[in-house]
């Protein structure tokens, strides 16, 4: 007998343009800090990751379900 495996279940469920959609939003963000505070000393990194945060943090918020509905009309 063949086992089956279970794939994880995910808290959101994401479709690939969701993700293409989200990196677009980080490559954007982390281009707006990497004008305003430069890129010396592996500035482009940091710009990345803390792009990264703000917009995983923001998407998120705007996910998370309000009074049986989800914030910002989704």
């Amino acid at each position: 007998m063949k086992s089956v495996s279970k794939k994880p279940r995910s808290l959101v469920p994401f479709m690939e343009s969701d993700l293409f959609q989200l990196e677009l939003l980080i490559a954007k963000r982390a281009d707006r800090l990497r004008r305003r505070f430069g890129t010396e000393g592996g500035g482009d990194v940091m710009h990345w990751l803390r792009a990264e945060a703000e917009v995983i943090e923001r998407y998120f918020d705007l996910r998370r379900p309000v009074n049986g509905r989800l914030a910002g009309g989704r």
